[in-house]
This record gives C-alpha cells, structure tokens and sequence, in this order.
C-alpha cells in the first residue's frame, strides 16, 4: 500500500556526508553511529547506503541494534551501551566488539573465558561513563588476570565539542592522554584510539587517536519526511482551529489537514510556529498538533486531497535545525523521534 506519510534518505547526500569527513580527516577512520535507529533515519537504510566504505566499526548502543545491522552487512560492531551482565554469556563474540566501563562487567566477562575484544571507555570530563583515571592500576591487574580479554580499543567522549572555545576540550584531551601513557607503561597499546564524534571531529591533536565515532554530521541534510494533505477544508474568518482553539483564522481561506502530529514526529511545540512547504513556498501549522494530526493555513492557495507536503525539509524554515531553534531544543532529539513506523526510503 502507498503511505500517508514516508520519509525519504537520500543517498548522494549521506555518501557526501561521509567522504566530505573522511577527505578532512588526515587518515582517520570513521565509524558510522547507528543508534536510536541511526539517528532516526533508518537503520537499514543508512547501512545498505554506507557497507561499501571502507572502515573497521558501525557503533551502535544495543544487541538489538547490532542484529539489525548483520541482517545488512559482514562488517564490525562496536557496541558501546550498556548491557545486563547476565545477557553477556547470550552474545555472539565474533563480530562484536563491547565497550566496557566498569570492574564489575569485566570480571563478568572475564570469567566467561572467552576470546572477547573490549573498548575501554574512560572520563575524561563528560562524568557520565568511563573508568577514572584513578582506577588504572587496579584495571590493569584485572586486564592482566583475564588475557583471553583484548584491549582493541580506549576512548572518551568530548562534553563541549561545539563550542567555539576549545579550552575544555583540550583539558579532555589531556586527560585522555594521561591514561593512554599509562597503559602505554604497562604494556597496553590499544589499536583504536577515539575521542572525538561529528563537532570535535577534528579538533583533537593527540597522533595517536586515529578513529571518529561520526554521528549527527553523517545525516545532516539527507532526511525529508513527506506527507499528504487527507482533508482541504474551506474555513471562514474568525474560525477557530484545533484543541483549545488557540488559533483564529484571519481571513477566509483554505485548511489542510495533514496526518502527521507528535506521535509521527512533530514536536507540539511547533503548534502555531512550525510551517510545512508546499509547491515552494512555506505556509503555517496552525491550531495544537494533535497526536496524529495537524493543521496548515494555506490562506487563498488552491489545496486538494491527495496532494504532497513537505512536513520536514533537508535545509530551510521546516529543516531540523530551524525547528530545533522553535522548540528550544536540538537538532538531534527531533531527528530521533521520527517514528520508526513510518515508511524509509531511499532516493
């Protein structure tokens, strides 16, 4: 059947993303993140458009995850959420690589007794995950008691990577360092080194880290979600529109009815700020988005049942990031919410 609503990637613009990173990056590699269903374009889709690079790692957050992307590519994963340790003895060790945080899931899974490769995640300032600096003495002699366990990988994670000002970062970096000298001492040295994702991909100095967790700068631009105009209504001035009736029209005009609202994507937010495009030309959601709908003003432009609309744009007034500005929020988490419902497509 033909969807109301569909969302399209597009494949030029995801393959420009990734070369335009991967020419800037002075020889790093980089691995694309597909969590939270790659960023909400579409798991599937982004791995079927990107397998044919050449890099080591997907990263993703779950087992889950990891399953989807095996239907589609013999590549590497890199796992780097957290799991229940009881689950650990159910995991296929072959393809898979885990990031590891904390004493207790590496004694879990050094008692598996098995060849298992691990990215050690330090803190270097973020304070969300990550061993402390302080805990490496006793994380060698556990590394040391488990040598079926394979130090792959140390990274970090960067706290304030799009700021303009780059003190913090490089007081990261510095940590980051610190610990990397360290294992170095003891006889430790990880092939991947990465600490940076899409805004601090090049800002790190260190020679040593030689990989890029790329996220948000992969999809920027290369998502749409269109929908359909399933009711055009003649609507007098005065009238009001939706929950609440927060929205009067001004004159006498034309109303769609577009089904797309909160649960699709659509931030509530937007009522009575968001716009759509039609046929090239913005024009206004109004009245309360519902929870599977909204209206649009279209004022005296002819609409009909049937016809296309434009809810969220690659660039302009009804792109992510415009609508990220309206809502007081970012780009990302609007991008995540696109329902995983509707239907991807690649274009």
């Amino acid at each position: 059947m033909t969807p109301l609503n569909r969302i399209t990637v597009s494949r030029e613009k995801i393959l420009s993303n990734y070369d335009s990173f991967v020419e800037k990056g002075g020889g790093k590699e980089f691995w694309p993140v597909m969590k939270a269903n790659a960023y909400g374009c579409g798991i599937e889709q982004i791995t079927e458009i990107l397998d044919g690079k050449d890099f080591e790692y997907w990263v993703v957050d779950s087992y889950a995850e990891t399953l989807k992307i095996w239907e589609k590519s013999r590549k590497k994963v890199l796992l780097i959420g957290p799991i229940l340790r009881d689950n650990y003895q159910y995991i296929d060790f072959k393809k898979i690589t885990l990031s590891v945080q904390t004493m207790g899931d590496l004694e879990v899974l050094g008692k598996l007794n098995k060849d298992i490769r691990i990215h050690l995640k330090v803190n270097t300032g973020m304070n969300r995950q990550g061993f402390e600096i302080e805990e490496m003495e006793e994380l060698i002699k556990m590394l040391k008691k488990y040598p079926k366990i394979e130090v792959e990988g140390i990274f970090s994670h960067l706290a304030d990577a799009e700021n303009e000002d780059n003190s913090f970062i490089e007081k990261q970096e510095e940590e980051f360092k610190k610990v990397l000298n360290i294992l170095e001492q003891n006889g430790i040295r990880p092939r991947w080194v990465h600490l940076a994702a899409s805004a601090g991909a090049f800002k790190t100095k260190d020679k040593r880290i030689n990989a890029v967790r790329l996220g948000i700068g992969l999809f920027e631009g290369g998502v749409r979600l269109i929908s359909t105009i399933t009711k055009a209504r003649w609507t007098k001035k005065g009238e009001k529109v939706s929950y609440g009736g927060t929205y009067t029209m001004k004159e006498d005009g034309w109303l769609g009815v577009i089904p797309v609202g909160y649960y699709e994507a659509l931030d509530r937010k937007l009522s009575n700020r968001g716009v759509v495009e039609y046929k090239d030309r913005y024009y206004p959601i109004v009245g309360n988005i519902c929870m599977n709908m909204m209206m649009v003003d279209f004022g005296k432009t002819k609409i009909a049942e049937g016809e296309e609309v434009e809810v969220i744009g690659a660039n302009g007034a009804n792109s992510f990031k415009e609508m990220a500005v309206k809502c007081a929020t970012i780009d990302y988490e609007l991008m995540t919410r696109l329902n995983s419902s509707i239907r991807r497509e690649i274009i």
